[in-house]
């Protein structure tokens, strides 16, 4: 085999090598001293290529420094390469799909009062609001900033300027904190090795109170020289907001009735929604609202009774469904969960549940669901919604819908969750939150919480 390897020009063999996956090339590798040489001298090229058939690297002409800076949980550094890359990635699959085993760190094992838990992978940091003495929301209460991988305390932000009960989120260096007391003024605070030559906003600036409780976080932590903020900007929102989003550099906060946008980056209002209710005549009325999420061209509106898109440039309505369907799609999917024991490891490894597939003609016995949560899928117009009986619906390309290319029941996929069931007839079953990244979906319920890795829906 080696003889006849010899004879393929070296870029003929490279071509043929570009359509392996990684498995296949560590195979080639093993059983070629040739194909092994090859490659090994053209590493760079050979792993380039298998970055793009593993869909790691978006194009040929991706930089490997922009691939690792959009993908912040891999350990990588200047040193990286397309090897190491495509290793760390793989491996990230594999646990994902249950295939590998998953290292767990535990933090604050004596220290059980988060309320709140963010992280920057990129910069390596934990943030945690702490609760400190729940009879009183703001004593002893604290935003702490932790480093992952020593868990050392770098950094906090103290009582009364932060408080268990407050919205923190957090993106690209920009921390946003809900002020205490004042339901109208949001904090920007930025992380100091972020700060531009412009170390405030100049459309809102921050006031007094930040920078004092800023001094009084530098002065106590000046020992350690990293995972500290700065005060970046005061968001002032006309009125007391409920439901809030922040994918950068985007804030969006919304009452009943409106939607706020700020840029981050800048503390400017950029949009406001004036109604979101007006349309009540086209859909069903909202209900209350349970969250909300963006995208450059759309707003997502998800209430108890309905769900509606809008387009951010016209405001116009683009689709609105309601909570009241029994069955939204032609088939349904089961996960089935194992009730025998064996799950018990899933805190250090992740599970193939096996499915079951049936047709909506077998209804879906329910009473009333309401929307929990709903979000778009990535860059792409799709979209996840979660209802109250556990059910899960994956609508791909919602435009199809919108333009009456297809029916509803033919775009969506509905998955039924099978959970642990409390107890408690009202409380026990009942999902809280639903997120989405990289096709990675985690539902949280009352009792449980859960990941999924369903693929890209055109494999569904």
């Amino acid at each position: 085999m080696s003889a006849h390897l010899q004879l393929l020009p070296v870029d003929v063999a490279l071509s043929i090598i570009k359509f392996l996956y990684l498995p296949d090339i560590r195979a080639l590798r093993l059983v070629s001293r040739v194909f092994d040489d090859l490659i090994t001298d053209n590493e760079g090229t050979v792993y380039h290529h298998a970055a793009l058939l593993h869909q790691y690297a978006p194009s040929i002409h991706e930089k490997l420094s922009d691939v690792v800076e959009g993908r912040p949980g891999l350990c990588l550094d200047e040193t990286a390469s397309w090897k190491l890359l495509c290793q760390q990635w793989f491996q990230l699959d594999k646990n994902w799909t249950g295939s590998g085993r998953v290292k767990t760190t535990i933090f604050f094992k004596q220290n059980r009062d988060v309320s709140n838990i963010l992280s920057d992978e990129k910069h390596g940091l934990l943030i945690t609001v702490h609760a400190g003495n729940a009879s009183r929301a703001y004593q002893n209460s604290c935003l702490r900033v932790t480093d992952i991988k020593t868990e050392e305390e770098l950094w906090t932000l103290p009582s009364p300027h932060v408080s268990n009960i407050s919205y923190v989120y957090y993106s690209h260096g920009f921390l946003i904190i809900g002020r205490f007391g004042d339901r109208l003024l949001w904090e920007v605070w930025r992380l100091k090795s972020e700060l531009t030559p412009q170390n405030t906003s100049v459309d809102s600036p921050p006031d007094e109170a930040q920078f004092l409780a800023f001094r009084y976080a530098e002065e106590r932590h000046r020992s350690t020289k990293r995972g500290h903020f700065a005060p970046w900007a005061l968001l002032s929102v006309p009125e007391p907001t409920s439901i809030h989003r922040f994918l950068y550099p985007t804030f969006t906060a919304a009452s009943s009735l409106k939607a706020y946008f700020y840029d981050v980056s800048s503390g400017r209002r950029v949009q406001v929604f004036p109604d979101l209710q007006q349309f009540h005549g086209v859909s069903p009325q909202l209900g209350p609202l349970r969250s909300v999420d963006t995208s450059t061209r759309y707003l997502l509106v998800c209430g108890h009774l309905a769900l509606r898109i809008f387009d951010r440039e016209t405001g116009a309505m683009i689709l609105g469904l309601g909570s009241y369907m029994t069955e939204y799609s032609k088939v349904s999917v089961t996960t089935q969960l194992d009730r025998s024991g064996k799950t018990k490891e899933s805190f250090i490894m992740p599970l193939q549940l096996p499915v079951s597939i049936s047709s909506a003609a077998s209804r879906h016995a329910t009473s009333w669901p309401a929307f929990i949560d709903a979000r778009f899928s990535g860059t792409n117009p799709d979209l996840l919604i979660l209802l109250s009986d556990n059910r899960l619906l994956l609508l791909q390309n919602f435009m199809r819908v919108a333009c009456g290319q297809v029916s509803l029941q033919d775009a969506v996929l509905q998955i039924k969750i099978d959970v642990k069931v409390l107890p408690v007839p009202r409380y026990g079953h009942c999902p809280v939150s639903l997120g989405v990244e990289d096709n990675r979906i985690c539902i949280v319920s009352v009792c449980q919480f859960s990941s999924y890795l369903l693929g890209s829906f055109c494999d569904l």
